[in-house]
């Protein structure tokens, strides 16, 4: 039997491989479980002395950023739980209330606000706001469902804070800023769908009083800064620190200092403590403000952030992390994907096709952007290792695009359904207006790939 499932074709053992992994998903194994036994099964179809297969699965968890990327992920969602304990959220969406009074926009920014927030099941913590919002309104349950699930979502193509997005760009190395502005349309594109199929032609009622003065304003804000602190560090701090440390490379003039990069003193500072560390320095420095912040201002106390760090939800991630790094690091040390290249060659498979095809199954059966990332994205990486690196971006948007839409589909995507059993929606009508929404979307980013990968 073993002998016959090696002679198969690479293509259809590696999706015998996906396939373990998601099975195991739906028969409610843990993710990292999953990935681990889907690393066992591509040892076995793809076989590798045992020592060969050791040292891989050695150097994909004691690699720098593994550690880091651990770091930074239960950092996350500690942080997301700090906000909660210490009635944070509840502050930024009262502080928010007080501004708007009942209108629609409360459909997308609370929903949205949340969504900046990476947790499991976050749509149910807008929920009861869209709720009061939508109370004696002309507005169905399934539309409500769907309004609050679709701008629950709509950062998740490129928000920096996001497990998935982070793993992504752990495992691509693309700059983030540039995938950043590559995807920013997207959300752009969400909103507006959104604005056009789930809330045109709604009237709230009620009292629409609206109070925008600079003292409402400045409460709003002044309870956004513990994200905001992580979001500028995020998005900024690494512009800086490049700027300061001369990230240009050997030969290249250093910004700061404007000599070549190899002989300015930053330079020594990157081989010392290596470019991972220093690429997610601003989210560790904004992470570590944050919670500074919640201490002081906040009262949040150690014993808080102890029971949060070592939830069984944390633990659960971290171990997801691991397996992840351990199926890319057999994947890649491999024959795996050298068989699989050469079988494309012969069949003529278009790349783009496959790009497309297993993100999005993966999106589709996992549910969760951690997941179809970990599932996926290795192959994804592989596939295009032999394409030159200034040309791989628009293929690892598109690739994300289309994971985000099977994400966005997947009837076991947890915020999709806790949403559906609190407004107590038929879900059939609540796809009647997602299907529609991901099929425009996923149209705006393959036009988006196209136009990246012509410019």
């Amino acid at each position: 039997m073993h002998a016959y499932l090696i002679s198969l074709s690479p293509g259809l053992k590696l999706g015998l491989t996906l396939l373990s992994i998601v099975l195991l998903m739906r028969a409610r194994a843990g993710m990292g479980v999953a990935l681990l036994a889907g690393t066992a099964v591509l040892g076995l179809l793809f076989p590798v002395p045992l020592a060969d297969f050791g040292r891989a699965v050695l150097t994909g968890i004691f690699q720098e950023k593994t550690i880091l990327l651990m770091v930074i992920v239960g950092g996350l969602l500690t942080f997301s739980g700090s906000l909660n304990a210490t009635g944070q959220i509840q502050r930024i969406i009262d502080a928010f209330t007080k501004m708007t009074g009942k209108s629609r926009l409360t459909l997308v920014t609370f929903p949205a606000v949340i969504g900046l927030l990476p947790m499991p099941g976050g749509a149910i913590f807008s929920a009861p706001m869209v709720e009061a919002a939508v109370k004696d309104a002309p507005i169905t349950p399934s539309r409500t469902t769907a309004a609050n699930y679709w701008f629950r979502h709509i950062w998740e193509y490129w928000f920096p804070l996001y497990p998935g997005i982070i793993l992504f760009l752990s495992l691509t190395r693309v700059n983030r800023e540039m995938f950043i502005l590559a995807q920013l349309p997207m959300t752009l594109c969400s909103l507006a769908l959104g604005y056009v199929i789930l809330l045109r032609g709604i009237q709230l009622g009620g009292e629409r009083t609206r109070d925008f003065s600079s003292a409402n304003l400045g409460v709003f804000f002044k309870e956004l800064i513990p994200i905001l602190l992580v979001v500028g560090c995020v998005l900024f701090l690494s512009t800086i620190l490049d700027f300061l440390l001369g990230a240009a490379g050997p030969g290249k003039t250093s910004p700061a200092q404007g000599i070549p990069g190899g002989a300015h003193p930053s330079a020594q500072v990157r081989d010392t403590l290596g470019v991972a560390v220093l690429k997610d320095m601003p989210v560790v420095a904004g992470l570590l403000l944050a919670f500074a912040w919640l201490f002081v201002y906040r009262g949040l106390t150690w014993r808080t952030l102890g029971s949060l760090a070592f939830k069984k939800n944390t633990a659960s991630m971290l171990f997801m992390v691991l397996g992840v790094v351990i199926f890319q690091s057999v994947l890649e040390n491999g024959s795996a994907v050298s068989d699989l290249n050469r079988q494309f060659e012969r069949s003529g498979v278009p790349l783009v096709a496959v790009i497309c095809a297993v993100p999005f199954i993966c999106g589709l059966v996992i549910g969760v952007a951690f997941g179809f990332v970990g599932a996926s994205f290795p192959l994804v990486i592989a596939l295009l290792a032999s394409m030159p690196e200034s040309e791989r971006l628009p293929y690892y948007c598109l690739a994300y695009v289309m994971a985000y839409t099977g994400m966005m589909l997947s009837p076991v995507h947890i915020c999709l359904i806790v949403t559906n059993q609190y407004f107590k929606s038929h879900l059939g009508r609540v796809y009647g207006y997602l299907v529609p929404l991901c099929v425009l979307s996923t149209g705006f980013g393959v036009l988006l790939f196209l136009l990246y990968r012509t410019f």
